[in-house]
């Protein structure tokens, strides 16, 4: 194959490559389908709709082609059989109700305290106390779920659960009932500073007049040993009001956590991208989700817990997370040298180019100064027509020598050639004239 030819199909083979990876650049970039991660909301008032829009664009920001697709189910019950089951990717949901199966943590909310809110002046010193008395759940949500939880309290004190009656009732309506006797204690789940707790902590003190108490559990730590899914928890003086204090003192109680959870099957880059993203956004999620100034790194330590943590979030707050550079290594390291490669192509095109114009330059100048040497045979005497001559040979020999190296064509040494062989014939007319 010519040289010419070779270096033409090199510089088409460069620009087709360089214009294909412009192309598929563009379809991945602007054409490409966006990803969608299925979070479960639903059967807790919109908490969790309200933080998953707001984190949505967060992780967007930084994953461009992640989009969140919110799935509602009707209780927390539902979205953890969802996720055990592969047909969502993320949830928030308490510990006690958390999937089991592939339920792994990527950062804790917060801590519900679990706790007995006791009237003034209640006869009630410790929790085995409750046996024959009436106790307010306050209507909600998880109302259910929190009934359950009481059954296993119950049952660790050993007191029969038929021996305990509960009433549902709106945490506003707690306090008249406790006023009129119709309830001994009220049993709640939630934040210590926001939500349920301080609502009935607020009706009971506008029923009853005086400020209600919280009951000391003395055996959080031995249930907590019993229930896993169960943490002991210090509610401090003044937590849930501050004026009066309540409770006044501090007080030993039990807590679940609510987690933001993650499916196992999920790539530990995008679980460590998104508890990153959580854990120091929670100033612009709290804006949503009041709760979110609580969220908290989990316990990565503790390889038996009920709830393992996530491996992704787990290598990020231990500051392992790998760089960019750690996780595309291999594409930088390949990629470089493709890019060098296509470099070398495009300087190799652009010398030969240069350099065959400049070769072109060459044959031009050679075929005039053979031409000037023509013309100025028929007016030469014998010496200078020989130097001529040579010259003209000198001039053909080069020609002869660039067409076997494949530098110049055919076509250019036919003029080489013919200008020769023209000189020749008017050096012999002028030799016999």
């Amino acid at each position: 194959m010519k040289r010419k030819t070779i270096r033409q199909f090199l510089f088409y083979f460069v620009t087709t490559v360089l214009i294909g990876l412009a192309a598929l650049w563009a379809v991945s970039h602007f054409l490409a389908p966006r990803l969608a991660l299925r979070v479960a909301v639903g059967g807790d008032q919109g908490e969790s709709a309200k933080f998953m829009t707001a984190l949505a664009p967060l992780v967007g920001h930084e994953r461009w082609r992640m989009r969140f697709r919110q799935v509602s189910f009707d209780s927390p019950e539902q979205a953890a059989a969802a996720l055990d089951a592969g047909k969502v990717d993320m949830m928030i949901a308490r510990g006690d109700l958390a999937p089991r199966s592939k339920g792994q943590t990527l950062v804790i909310m917060r801590r519900d305290a679990i706790v007995l809110i006791l009237p003034p002046d209640s006869p009630i010193e410790k929790f085995a106390d409750i046996a024959k008395k009436t106790i307010a759940i306050a209507d909600g949500p998880l109302k259910q779920q929190d009934q359950a939880l009481l059954r296993q309290l119950l049952a660790y004190y050993s007191i029969p659960d038929e021996s305990v009656t509960r009433i549902i009732m709106p945490a506003a309506d707690i306090g008249q009932a406790m006023r009129l006797k119709r309830i001994s204690a009220a049993f709640a789940i939630g934040p210590a500073g926001f939500g349920v707790v301080p609502d009935i902590v607020a009706s009971i003190r506008k029923g009853m007049k005086k400020p209600p108490s919280i009951l000391d559990l003395a055996e959080a730590s031995a249930i907590a040993k019993k229930m896993p899914q169960l943490e002991t928890l210090e509610v401090s003086r003044g937590a849930v009001n501050g004026n009066p204090a309540i409770p006044d003192d501090t007080v030993n109680t039990l807590s679940v956590s609510v987690r933001l959870l993650a499916s196992s099957t999920m790539h530990d880059s995008l679980a460590g991208d998104i508890a990153r993203i959580v854990t120091t956004r929670k100033s612009t999620l709290a804006d949503a989700a009041p709760g979110a100034t609580q969220i908290e790194a989990p316990d990565t330590e503790d390889k038996n817990a009920v709830l393992p943590v996530h491996p992704g979030a787990s290598t990020y707050f231990s500051g392992d997370q790998p760089t960019f550079f750690d996780r595309f290594e291999n594409f930088i390291y390949y990629g470089g040298l493709f890019a060098s490669l296509i470099g070398s192509l495009i300087a190799w095109a652009i010398g030969s180019s240069r350099s065959a114009r400049s070769e072109r330059e060459e044959v031009s100048t050679l075929i005039s100064k053979m031409l000037d040497a023509v013309r100025h045979i028929p007016e030469a005497n014998t010496a200078r027509r020989k130097e001529l001559m040579l010259e003209l040979d000198t001039h053909a020999d080069w020609a002869l020598g660039e067409l076997a190296e494949g530098r110049i064509d055919r076509e250019k040494y036919a003029i080489v050639e013919a200008i020769l062989t023209r000189a020749r014939q008017l050096s012999e007319r002028a030799i016999n004239d």
